[in-house]
């Protein structure tokens, strides 16, 4: 996986049209990676009650099995139902004899309940 990371840098520059302000204004940076990052819906309710601790190996699975990458609108028990349609794959690869594994060898797994 290339993990090389972008950056764009804009400058805004007086002209006849435009006064861009105080200086502190005039320069932005974006970044850009194909790593993905936790997102801010993956809090410390999803991470103790329903997904766990976040790796970016458990979050690309996540979407995989389940489809759904953004859970910042669903209600609770629409997380829920996810949580748990992932806990029963994961319970499906180890019953298989394949437990998948997380990225620091441990077998992955996720506390919710049902």
């Amino acid at each position: 996986m290339d993990t090389k990371e972008v950056r764009l840098v804009i400058d805004i520059v007086e002209n006849d049209v435009l006064k861009p302000g105080q200086n502190i204004y005039t320069r932005k940076v974006v970044r850009f990676s194909s790593l993905i990052s936790q997102p801010l819906w993956w809090d410390d309710v999803v991470t103790e009650s329903l997904l766990g601790k976040y790796t970016e190996t458990k979050f690309r699975l996540f979407m995989e099995v389940t489809g759904v990458g953004d859970l910042t609108e669903l209600s609770e028990s629409e997380r829920w139902s996810l949580a748990r349609q992932f806990k029963y794959y994961l319970i499906k690869k180890e019953d298989e004899g394949n437990p998948v594994q997380d990225e620091d060898g441990s077998y992955m797994s996720v506390p919710v309940v049902g």
